[in-house]
């Protein structure tokens, strides 16, 4: 590994010319790349270890200096391309397996130390920095994200050697500060999002129990499904409650949010999903929502569309179809005609059928009215004798079961 290169170099980067701050940071990755092709190819024994990590500690020093990142007059080209070749030195040992063996051994303890306690204090400050324009914090973030998953690597194999070493930083206090980027319509989101998702997996109750409080939009809620909110009864109570906190505001704000949430997450699952209860769960305190403030019956366009999911994907659930028939309105009723032929006999036989029965009890004496609701509800009943008597689905059961 060419040091005194790598060091020159790094005296380049401290140049007043961005252009050749620039031109310094690929001859650095160059000079790096170099090193760790000679390694790749040798023996990798103890003392090549130390050789290469002593180079790449280098090379990080170069690169990872106060004097880059939070002088407010670096050129974003500069950042941009300081934080690229960073992200792929720290890439290399990310996603090559000869590299991968490296950091968790004693050899990559200072690389382990200086990553911790040098690059990723200096990243986090400079990328959440108030002020910093959107161009330079997406670049920023975007190695904030790579140097914790090196990190978290890092535990995880000095875990599965029985060794334990704090390299991550406390969770709660992290996403405290990520938190306005996260939550709020920034440039820098998506990045922010991928900082969440490796803080979430090093300490997901701690991380989703702060999203579940602080959420206002259907993109955060996503966020926090996806990170194993749904799994979590605590979670999914703290939402519950603040989407019937909003019950008295006419905006509904939380719940509609929340409903087109759960809409995403299901059209995006495979039949593999389990978790149908807590949704469906959250998907009532919605409804509920919607309920206490309208003066009308009727439920909202983002509990329909949640509904319309569910019943494609998931039709064969019961929770489901109870929930779709909870509070009819003509929408969800049509909802329960078009998914008929996709229903199994059994929910037709116990839930579908004696809705319809109820219902029927219910119109007046002369017969159905110019009602719509009224009018939906004899289309299910024509549904259910092309499903069962059509397709011979039906048996005796079924006669028994409803005969007068």
């Amino acid at each position: 590994m060419n040091l005194d290169g790598l060091a020159e170099q790094g005296k380049r980067l401290l140049s007043s010319n961005y252009l050749d701050q620039s031109d310094a940071a690929s001859e650095v990755f160059e000079l790096w790349y170099e090193g760790a092709k000679m390694f790749a190819q040798g023996s990798r024994d103890a003392q090549q270890m130390q050789i290469l990590v002593k180079g790449t500690i280098v090379t990080m020093q170069a690169l990872a200096t106060e004097a880059i990142f939070l002088n407010v007059a670096t050129e974003d080209l500069v950042i941009r391309k300081v934080t690229d070749t960073l992200g792929r030195v720290y890439s290399v040992f990310l996603t090559k397996p000869k590299f991968s063996a490296v950091i968790g051994s004693a050899a990559a303890q200072p690389l382990r130390k200086f990553s911790s306690h040098t690059v990723l204090p200096l990243v986090f400050d400079a990328g959440l920095a108030q002020g910093v324009p959107e161009a330079k914090q997406r670049a920023i973030l975007s190695l904030l994200s790579i140097v914790l998953q090196f990190l978290d690597s890092c535990e995880v194999c000095l875990q599965d050697q029985g060794q334990t070493e704090r390299l991550m930083p406390d969770c709660k206090s992290a996403f405290g500060r990520l938190k306005e980027v996260l939550l709020r319509d920034a440039a820098a989101r998506g990045e922010a999002e991928d900082i969440f998702k490796v803080l979430a997996r090093r300490s997901q109750k701690s991380c989703c129990h702060i999203l579940s409080t602080s959420a206002t939009d259907k993109r955060a809620f996503e966020l926090l499904w996806n990170a194993g909110g749904l799994a979590n009864e605590e979670i999914v109570q703290t939402v519950c409650s603040r989407v019937c906190l909003q019950s008295t505001d006419c905006t509904f704000d939380v719940a509609r949010e929340v409903a087109q949430s759960i809409e995403t997450v299901v059209r995006s699952s495979d039949n593999t999903f389990t978790l149908l209860d807590p949704l469906v769960y959250i998907l009532r305190a919605c409804d509920r929502a919607g309920s206490n403030y309208k003066e009308v019956d009727e439920r909202s366009t983002e509990v329909l569309d949640a509904i319309s999911a569910l019943l494609g994907k998931f039709h064969s659930s019961r929770a489901v179809v109870e929930f779709c028939l909870h509070r009819p309105t003509l929408e969800s009723l049509q909802l329960v005609t078009g998914a008929g032929a996709s229903i199994p006999v059994l929910l037709w036989i116990d839930v579908v059928l004696p809705f319809t029965i109820a219902r029927m009890k219910e119109m007046k004496e002369q017969g159905v009215s110019g009602d719509q609701s009224e009018q939906e509800v004899v289309a299910i009943v024509r549904e259910c004798a092309r499903v069962f008597f059509i397709a011979r689905q039906v048996d005796v059961v079924v006669a028994a079961s409803f005969a007068p």
